[in-house]
């Protein structure tokens, strides 16, 4: 009975387009971990027109088995989408990187300090400049101090999925799958110089997967 329960939650996420990984969904994560279970979930999707795809099974989500003209019209207004929500996130991975002075990009299972982020950013002009674009960019309010903008922009990332709180009460968060899945997104469109969703063609195996 657990198990089929697991099953039907897996699918439904995936369903949902939900990215599954060990920290938006460790249960059902652990439960593709297992051959036969991806079997039994890939069998599933393709009854949908889905298929399970992964990178480097560090998170799992559903795409579509192939395209149709009705499938690629949908795929255009997913991407347009994904691109609003892409830009806040390269230039939060900016901003990270410079507030840890590490140049290594965040990835998935990274905490994310809100205490410290605000520390770093008080006493540097540059990175309350970078903070206050963010800002913009997500329609955000620029009044307040500055771990109110901080705060907007990380319940940003937290409302796209791209980060979630550890407990409610604790500012400390951690990155998901879905951050992963944009940066090789980014990674993807800047191989292919896809400046425009027309220029990809989603027949293509390897942009396929990503839509």
């Amino acid at each position: 009975m657990i198990f089929d329960e697991v099953f039907t939650n897996t699918v439904e996420s995936l369903l949902a387009g939900k990215f599954i990984c060990p920290i938006t969904c460790a249960t059902s994560y652990d439960f593709l971990s297992s051959d036969i279970n991806r079997e039994r979930v890939q069998t599933y999707l393709y009854q949908t027109g889905k298929t399970l795809s992964d990178i480097d099974r560090e998170f799992y989500y559903a795409s579509y088995e192939s395209m149709t003209p009705d499938r690629r019209r949908a795929s255009r207004a997913v991407f347009k989408q994904t691109q609003q929500e892409i830009r806040p996130v390269v230039e939060f991975l900016s901003l990270m990187m410079r507030v840890s002075n590490d140049e290594h990009s965040l990835y998935t299972g990274d905490e994310i300090h809100l205490a410290q982020i605000v520390s770093k950013i008080e006493n540097d002009k540059s990175l309350l400049k970078s903070l206050d674009r963010i800002i913009i960019q997500i329609k955000g309010q620029l009044k307040g101090s500055v771990f109110d903008k901080t705060k907007q922009l990380i319940n940003s990332l937290v409302k796209t999925d791209v980060l979630k709180q550890i407990e409610p009460k604790i500012d400390i968060y951690l990155c998901t799958g879905k951050l992963a899945y944009y940066i090789n997104l980014m990674e993807f469109i800047m191989t292919y110089q896809a400046e425009k969703f027309d220029d990809i063609d989603l027949d293509e195996p390897a942009q396929d997967d990503l839509i």
